[in-house]
């Protein structure tokens, strides 16, 4: 989703790809109105296995570019994507409630983007099994120790964390099918 406003995304199941999910602009505030992006509303999607970057990503990419503010990330769950939560040039956004499951980092920065122009709230999530141990502070929520603590499939064993949305059998047997490949 590049320069929208008010839009809700929710109910995917998202793998296999480079960026699962992204609400960014590639606008400068220069060359267009929609270098803004705000309420843009992500929730209870599935996503695993996006290991060319990121599960779920928001922000301008570079520090010259726009932004995404009082956006909302809550209640996805994210399964071994390579980065699980990239964060560019935003805002006064929310991530939380998220089941965030592997992968090789849980929250990346970007090294593009000032540090002042990268402040959210990410917190009340619940992780387990990241690589990168220092990419999750205790702020952004609560750690386990393994998978089978926290989710059946893709199905959250903890209440309200995670997507409520949980792929069906045709989705699954598609999912294993390109996991096998």
């Amino acid at each position: 989703m590049d320069g929208g406003q008010n839009i809700e995304i929710y109910n995917n199941f998202v793998f296999n790809c480079d960026i699962g999910l992204e609400v960014a602009t590639e606008h400068s505030p220069d060359d267009n109105e929609l270098f803004r992006v705000e309420g843009i509303k992500v929730h209870d999607n599935v996503i695993a296995d996006c290991t060319g970057w990121v599960g779920i990503c928001f922000g301008g990419y570079d520090k010259d570019l726009g932004f995404t503010e009082g956006c909302t990330f809550e209640h996805n769950t994210l399964v071994d994507n390579a980065a699980q939560i990239g964060v560019q040039r935003s805002r006064d956004n929310q991530v939380s409630d998220n089941l965030i499951i592997g992968g090789e980092t849980a929250v990346e920065f970007s090294e593009d983007c000032r540090k002042k122009d990268m402040i959210n709230d990410i917190s009340g999530n619940v992780f387990c099994e990241i690589e990168d141990m220092e990419s999750w502070t205790a702020e952004y929520g609560e750690m386990y120790k393994n998978r089978t603590e926290v989710i059946e499939d893709f199905r959250s064993l903890i209440d309200g964390t995670g997507s409520g949305f949980v792929p069906d059998g045709d989705l699954m047997e598609l999912y294993h099918a390109q996991k096998q490949r």
